[in-house]
């Protein structure tokens, strides 16, 4: 499976993790119809043809019931992949298994 054109038009930032893959976060803030089990998992590693490697999936917290897209994706200060929820929660990106890890929260 590929990322559609108008994924790709919407990507913001993006990690590259190697010659052949990068994590990428889809701006999904102005697609109101989109239902929140899709826009609450808006990265996703894809190849130099956008064919997704994973979906980001949360692990050890309660599942969402609202909308709370990722609004940032980026690398700390020791090169680690991190993510931040409009909600304000921080999380830890696993870039193997796509696994987001709670790890803060700021606001």
């Amino acid at each position: 499976m590929q990322l559609s054109k108008n994924q790709i038009a919407k990507i913001k930032q993006k990690v590259n993790l190697n010659n052949e893959k990068l994590i990428v976060r889809i701006d999904v803030s102005e697609d109101k119809a989109m239902p929140p089990d899709e826009s609450n998992f808006n990265i996703y590693c894809v190849d130099n043809q956008y064919n997704i490697i994973w979906q980001i999936k949360e692990i050890k917290t309660k599942p969402i019931n609202h909308a709370d897209m990722f609004v940032y994706l980026g690398k700390d200060a020791n090169g680690k992949i991190i993510a931040d929820r409009f909600s304000g929660f921080t999380y830890a990106i696993d870039p193997d298994k796509g696994e987001a890890t709670r790890t803060g929260f700021h606001k």
